[in-house]
């Protein structure tokens, strides 16, 4: 059983995590959050750009959310270029 404070949990569920029964503990300072069996995981932010400034992507709304996870990730090896004759 965790033995998280209600401020933790707090923090953890605006990144997502719901579930707690494995979490030990949460330093808040480092963003690590430590297991029942010993392993640590760090939380990672990720940014994107939305309308002309950075916001981080759990804190996107359902529709923004949806929306970043629908974007086509640009692969410039991909890419075709065409040379244009202006013949």
């Amino acid at each position: 059983m965790s033995k998280l404070t209600d401020a933790k949990k707090a923090v953890l569920k605006t990144h997502g995590i719901t579930c707690f029964d494995d979490i030990v503990d949460f330093d808040e300072s480092q963003s690590l959050i430590t297991f029942a069996d010993g392993d640590t995981k760090r939380i990672c932010d990720v940014y994107s750009r939305v309308m002309g400034y950075h916001r981080p992507t759990h804190a996107f709304n359902n529709g923004k959310k949806q929306e970043h996870k629908d974007r086509k990730v640009f692969v410039e090896s991909k890419a075709r270029c065409e040379a244009v004759s202006h013949d």
